[in-house]
């Protein structure tokens, strides 16, 4: 008889704790990663858009040139464990305004291998609102950070948010970066992993 009624009773608790479980796991998979915009160190790369030193730095928000392409990354690290169908980045508004990607690209792999990818060539695409979408069918763990990079081409001046989407097979999640565009760039731009820290943009005549 007890053996009977403790069946019942974790039969009872897997049927409540299922739809908890599932509940649960979709809310953490809406907002599935920490994202954010990677300013590397001078001696990594060399960014168009903001002005490096010894540090990587880490933002919510960048501030940018009107009127030109700069190459962008954003680190993302998931919070729960998801398989990647895909990922897709822009900007919502007019798309006469707004900025959008015109390639991908990535840093982390030598030549000869493919390290960047137009619109229509394998799998990457943008769509009808100016949304870059790229295949990606990977699997992502806690405890991992990936980088993908853009070359993004600018126009009008203003604020806009932008959204990277992570298709899974399971929900869409979603997370929220912001992107500046300055006709002359003086805006600091605050880095969070560094008390007190901010980067300034790059203007022309930091090139001289």
């Amino acid at each position: 008889m007890w053996g009977a009624i403790f069946a019942g009773a974790m039969l009872l608790l897997y049927i409540f704790w299922e739809p908890v479980r599932h509940f649960y796991r979709n809310r953490k998979l809406k907002k599935p990663c920490k994202v954010y915009f990677i300013i590397r160190s001078a001696d990594s790369w060399t960014s168009d858009y903001a002005i490096q030193d010894d540090y990587d730095h880490h933002l919510n928000e960048i501030v940018v040139p009107a009127n030109s392409q700069v190459n962008i990354e954003i680190m993302y690290e998931p919070l729960v464990h998801f398989y990647e169908q895909e990922i897709s980045f822009g900007c919502p508004g007019n798309n006469d305004l707004k900025p959008f990607v015109e390639k991908q690209f990535t840093k982390y792999v030598e030549q000869p291998a493919k390290s960047s990818w137009v619109h229509g060539e394998d799998g990457h695409y943008r769509d009808i609102h100016k949304f870059w979408h790229a295949p990606r069918k990977k699997s992502r763990n806690v405890g991992s950070h990936f980088v993908v990079g853009f070359e993004l081409k600018v126009r009008a001046a203003g604020r806009y948010k932008a959204i990277l989407s992570f298709l899974t097979d399971e929900i869409e999640g979603n997370a929220e970066l912001f992107i500046t565009v300055e006709d002359k760039p003086t805006t600091k731009m605050r880095c969070f992993e560094h008390s007190g820290c901010f980067v300034s943009p790059l203007n022309k005549n930091d090139h001289a």
